[in-house]
């Protein structure tokens, strides 16, 4: 099985607060130690995400909402405070479910982007409307898909594409010496900031639309 960092770091620190020593709690560090950089998964609990983790976790059992202390927005370019619902975590604990107070809408929110996490004593009012959107392979969600791109990568793409985005795996088959990949995505910004990273290596088969929203990018950019 294959456990995410987040998720190791928990059973680190569940294993580290077991008083004495035992030769169970012993082989289990030693089989961590060995599949997973323990020493980085140190310097992740020292940036305070498992304490967030706990956090948002007692909540969503609790059914409690939560406000997400000054959460850095790409989207608005702001920093706030979040009221929040969290229904959820995303399969690699990155990032969490919510129903948002304020625009009253299910959105995902990185745990990276919050300073600290509080448990509101109030408690959940809006469950009906706890719902995931759909969310491409670049963990961009919208209410249904927008279309599909389809694309030929090249090893090094291919490699980058599945590194980064291990679910992309499942939309690829190969063709010679390259990558045929097809799938769904939200809108063009995720896909559109892989491709524009690899240009050279990634050949773009459909929509034309979706070139032409790469032209505009690069034209922008260039002026």
């Amino acid at each position: 099985m294959h456990f995410s960092e987040e998720e190791v770091a928990i059973l680190y620190e569940t294993l580290s607060l077991i008083e004495g020593d035992s030769p169970v709690k012993e082989r289990l560090v030693r089989k961590l130690n060995t599949f997973y950089d323990l020493k980085a998964l140190d310097r992740l609990r020292q940036k305070d995400d498992l304490t967030k983790v706990r956090a948002i976790r007692e909540a969503l059992e609790q059914k409690k909402q939560v406000s997400l202390i000054a959460y850095r927005s790409s989207n608005s370019n702001s920093i706030e405070d979040r009221t929040v619902e969290v229904f959820d975590f995303m399969p690699d604990y990155r990032g969490i479910w919510c129903y948002d107070i304020k625009t009253n809408a299910c959105k995902q929110f990185k745990i990276a982007r919050m300073q600290a996490v509080e448990i509101l004593p109030s408690r959940w009012r809006f469950e009906k409307e706890h719902q995931k959107p759909f969310t491409d392979v670049f963990r961009v969600s919208a209410v249904k898909p927008h279309t599909n791109v389809e694309l030929l990568l090249s090893l090094r793409a291919y490699n980058l594409l599945i590194e980064e985005y291990p679910s992309a795996a499942d939309f690829i088959k190969k063709e010679n010496r390259r990558y045929r990949v097809k799938f769904p995505v939200a809108d063009y910004h995720g896909v559109g900031r892989f491709v524009l990273g690899l240009l050279d290596e990634i050949e773009i088969i459909k929509p034309v639309n979706f070139k032409k929203y790469l032209e505009k990018r690069i034209k922008n950019f260039l002026k």
